[in-house]
């Protein structure tokens, strides 16, 4: 069966045609290239370095080792010492099409295909969501767990904080340096939003971690917790302290902008990893 591309996104359609329009970016079907057999990325003419999971089984070629962590596959004679985007050392690296790898791989555990983006002719990789449990309460959470992973609650719900805190910051260094209590209102307003966000964020975000990425220890992984615990808890120290001392801006500028510029020096190192571990760039 032939398989086609989305040159935008990167999704892979199997059929005798193109969709009519993308399900995962919405392009139309003018947009879809034809995946040569060889499994050369039709966007790029060298053959894709980097592909998800879901692609192992179509493009498994001899010299390909996949990171049993993340799902991204290597080129060469061994595995690499460290994966590129997860972190996760060569013993976690699989050979494309040995029985090792088959055998990984749960026989009755239920299983989630989530699209993920991609420069590569494959968009989704499948996640082991483990048995389904039998008492109803247990039933609703492992269903939440499953809406969550498939519809990308963690990279839509951080999107809330991480667009909110910058101007925040902007908003108590303006209200310090031209005593602008207007200002300084709109960044409480706005640290207020931030910290009701953040409880969905970092449980999504831990859901995340243990299910697509097997809650895998690396130092990248690491990295990311630290620094989201830092905003949470630089967060709240901002709208306790605006609480305790409503005037702080004007009484202590230099210590309040900085726990403000240390919380959002956190949520940019967390998005950057974030955004390595989901762009695999």
């Amino acid at each position: 069966m032939k398989k086609w591309v989305c040159t935008v996104c990167g999704y892979v359609h199997e059929g005798d045609e193109p969709p009519d329009t993308c399900p995962v970016c919405g392009a139309d079907k003018s947009m879809f290239e034809e995946v040569p057999e060889a499994g050369i990325d039709p966007i790029d003419p060298e053959p894709a370095l980097t592909i998800p999971s879901t692609a192992a089984t179509a493009y498994a070629v001899e010299g390909k080792w996949e990171c049993t962590v993340c799902g991204t596959l290597d080129e060469g004679d061994g595995p690499p010492a460290e994966c590129p985007v997860c972190g996760a050392d060569q013993s976690l690296f699989n050979r494309i099409g040995d029985a090792a790898t088959k055998a990984s791989q749960p026989i009755k555990a239920k299983t989630l295909e989530t699209s993920r983006h991609s420069n590569s002719p494959a968009g989704s990789r499948k996640i082991d969501l483990g048995p389904e449990p039998s008492s109803f309460a247990a039933r609703l959470h492992y269903w939440v767990i499953a809406q969550m992973l498939k519809h990308h609650a963690h990279p839509v719900s951080v999107h809330i904080p991480n667009g909110v805190i910058p101007f925040s910051v902007i908003f108590v260094i303006l209200a310090a340096t031209f005593d602008c209590r207007a200002l300084e209102i709109a960044a409480q307003c706005n640290m207020i939003f931030v910290v009701l966000a953040l409880p969905l964020v970092l449980y999504s975000g831990y859901v995340e971690w243990q299910k697509r990425y097997k809650g895998f220890p690396s130092n990248r992984f690491i990295a990311k917790i630290i620094s989201a615990v830092v905003v949470t808890v630089s967060a709240a120290t901002v709208v306790v302290w605006w609480w305790i001392d409503p005037a702080v801006v004007q009484h202590k500028p230099g210590g309040f902008i900085l726990v403000n510029l240390i919380m959002l020096f956190a949520a940019a190192v967390a998005g950057l990893i974030g955004g390595k571990l989901v762009f695999r760039d």
